[in-house]
């Protein structure tokens, strides 16, 4: 996504297992890649991403519930990882 995206990436990304999703610990079947959104925020931090901020709140004040995930990439000294996401992805899809 960010190979393609010429500045900014708006998602939905599910923050919680489908109801259809077998109950833990089977692995689930439809939201298959449920992750924090600190880990999400990390992922994208590597690949250059930074959160918009300014977005993520407007659209959290309208709409509580969902799950908006707006970045802009490829911004010129954005941060490999943002601050209090030093740890590795890996443990922090433990969390």
């Amino acid at each position: 996504l960010v190979r393609v995206a010429k500045s900014h990436l708006f998602l939905t990304i599910a923050m919680k297992r489908s109801g259809f999703d077998p109950k833990p610990p089977a692995k689930p079947k439809i939201h298959l890649s449920v992750m924090p959104r600190m880990w999400w925020d990390a992922m994208f931090a590597t690949h250059g991403c930074i959160v918009d901020t300014s977005v993520r709140n407007a659209f959290q004040a309208k709409y509580a519930k969902a799950t908006f995930f707006p970045y802009i990439c490829h911004e010129p000294g954005a941060p490999a990882v943002p601050p209090g996401c030093e740890r590795a992805l890996t443990e922090m899809a433990a969390c």
